[in-house]
């Protein structure tokens, strides 16, 4: 049976965390409008910790929640309405997580998964490098075999949570003469020898999501950390993405989300002639694009996860979800922009930020482009 509402269960918790997000967006529009990169304000990271979502995918038996994926969605959505940067950091977690509970061991599990669960339960995903983004073969960090564990050498770019995490799921080759069978990935604790966070991005968008250069300077961690068989990190990284691509679909909806109704509660608002300008079909049209395909963008997430969540294959399904939410997403947050007017760029309302955040969701988990690819590969 084909169900598209959500469970009684998924209420709740959407209503519960909906009834939070004012104070969210209030915390967030401080963030994003601080001048430099810096952490993020205390609040987001409290809220990260009081609900503990680095733990939604955790199972209970290592004292996590453990949310289904259409569930996850469900809560991504509602955080990016919010905050799409609090989104991020979380979905950056749920990122570096998906390896250790695809192909982790009990050991590795009982290991790691409890440094997501305590407060404030952030990790972060180390794949993207300087010249090394979508073409995963050109990666130049090195995992190496030294004594009883690996030796991790290199540099990644972009990491989410840099700084603010526990540890850093790392992908990197144990040599490129190998090609898709040398590479491997890692956990490496953020306290270990070696490991250096850069200074933070000043980012256009998701700015209040800490990103930085991860530096890793010959870093060795136990042979336990290695996670899935040596050799078999391509397969992980693949399945990874896929649901990871999903993640940051659901993400793109709450920006959607959030740009329509911030330019639906303004039109209404707005008089022009006497009247609101959501009495104009030049407007109101426009307002019902937008509402559909929010609702089209929506309903691509939910199958994806509903997908993954059935163990069936969820590749092509993950890659339409992100390509469309992150397209919606943009188009939405650029109209919404029309609505206000000149409103919508002198930073009165928080329209731009959301426009900022939408043009950031275009390159996360792969670009429309590379999303494209692997559509068209599965036709």
């Amino acid at each position: 049976m084909i169900a598209f509402e959500p469970t009684p269960e998924q209420r709740t918790l959407r209503d519960a965390l909906r009834g939070e997000m004012q104070q969210v967006q209030e915390a967030a529009l401080r963030g994003d409008r601080r001048p430099g990169a810096v952490l993020p304000p205390e609040e987001l990271c409290a809220f990260i910790g009081r609900h503990r979502l680095g733990a939604m995918l955790v199972p209970a038996a290592y004292g996590g929640l453990e949310y289904d994926y259409v569930t996850v969605a469900v809560v991504l959505e509602e955080l990016a309405v919010g905050c799409a940067g609090l989104a991020a950091m979380v979905a950056a977690t749920l990122h570096a997580v998906a390896p250790i509970l695809i192909a982790g061991t009990t050991a590795q599990r009982d290991l790691f998964l409890p440094l997501v669960v305590d407060d404030p339960g952030l990790a972060g995903f180390a794949l993207t490098e300087r010249h090394a983004g979508s073409d995963i073969m050109a990666l130049k960090t090195s995992i190496k075999r030294s004594g009883a564990g690996y030796t991790v050498g290199g540099a990644k770019c972009s990491v989410i949570n840099a700084g603010l995490a526990r540890f850093y799921l790392v992908f990197g080759t144990s040599g490129a003469a190998k090609g898709r069978a040398g590479l491997n990935a890692v956990v490496v604790p953020a306290s270990a020898p070696g490991v250096e966070v850069g200074p933070p991005e000043d980012k256009v968008g998701l700015r209040n999501a800490p990103t930085a250069e991860v530096v890793l300077r010959e870093v060795f961690v136990p042979a336990e950390h290695l996670i899935g068989v040596e050799g078999g990190g391509y397969l992980l990284l693949m399945q990874t993405l896929d649901r990871g691509r999903a993640f940051s679909a659901a993400v793109a909806v709450g920006v959607a989300r959030a740009a329509f109704e911030a330019a639906l509660a303004y039109a209404r608002e707005r008089r022009q002639f006497g009247r609101p300008i959501i009495r104009n079909q030049g407007i109101s049209f426009a307002l019902a694009e937008m509402a559909t395909e929010i609702e089209a963008a929506r309903f691509l997430v939910w199958h994806a996860c509903r997908l993954i969540d059935l163990d069936e294959d969820y590749t092509r399904a993950a890659a339409m979800a992100k390509l469309f939410s992150a397209l919606v997403a943009e188009r939405v947050a650029s109209q919404a922009m029309d609505v206000f007017g000149r409103y919508g760029y002198n930073r009165t309302y928080a329209v731009d930020k959301l426009w900022r955040d939408a043009k950031a969701l275009a390159t996360v988990e792969g670009t429309h482009n590379v999303m494209r690819m692997v559509i068209a590969s599965l036709l």
